[in-house]
């Protein structure tokens, strides 16, 4: 769907619906913006999965992640015969655990975080230990994008989410839309998940580095 087939769509939709406002054109803008922002965050949908290769070398303990970034999934080592052992953190379970990493050898990544550089306006990704050279895949969620890149399979959810913000809140009839909504957003969930493999990565809760009495970090 783009710009303009959604603004015609709900241009009609509004003049059928009676709604009484002085600029159904800003309404229409308005619910398409709304809508979309909302509808694009509903869910983990599978459109906006993807996955990006990041290129370690062994100076660095930070990378830029990519500018679509929205959410992390999970990471994959592929120097690593089994798999994924990267462990994802809260920035501030990182720093804690992890306040000396200057001090730090490179090694093998055990685990991550990601963070907001605001000086440099970007999403990072930052290891411990400091990686050695190797390969790793980041699988992430887009942020919100525009809606033609929606594709067409969920034109129905997408349509149902712009629709209630026709009408003023806490009206009968954006109750009801908003019933509708939640009812076709479940529905498109069970289609979008119904044959896909798991998308996250679970591990075990005891995985969390241990301090010795040196200050040096183990894995239990």
């Amino acid at each position: 769907m783009t710009v303009d087939e959604a603004q015609k769509y709900f241009s009609q939709m509004a003049i059928q619906a009676k709604i009484e406002i002085a600029n159904v054109s800003d309404l229409v803008n308005q619910a398409i913006g709304w809508g979309v922002g909302e509808f694009w965050n509903a869910r983990p949908w599978r459109f906006r999965v993807k996955t990006e290769t990041i290129v370690i070398t062994s100076t660095e303990d930070s990378y830029d992640l990519p500018e679509d970034f929205g959410q992390y999934l999970s990471l994959r080592d592929i120097e690593l015969s089994t798999g994924n052992q990267i462990r994802f953190m809260t920035k501030a379970e990182f720093d804690y655990h992890f306040p000396r990493l200057d001090s730090e050898s490179a090694g093998v990544p055990r685990f991550c975080t990601i963070y907001e550089d605001l000086q440099e306006s970007k999403s990072k990704i930052q290891f411990f230990p400091r990686p050695t050279a190797r390969t790793i895949y980041v699988a992430y969620l887009t942020k919100t994008g525009a809606i033609n890149v929606i594709p067409d399979r969920y034109s129905g959810g997408l349509r149902a989410t712009i629709e209630k913000y026709l009408y003023p809140t806490f009206t009968e009839k954006f109750q009801a839309a908003s019933v509708s909504c939640d009812s076709e957003l479940n529905t498109l969930e069970r289609l979008d998940t119904a044959n896909g493999a798991p998308l996250f990565k679970f591990f075990d809760d005891t995985d969390y580095p241990q301090s010795n009495a040196s200050g040096t970090w183990s894995w239990t």
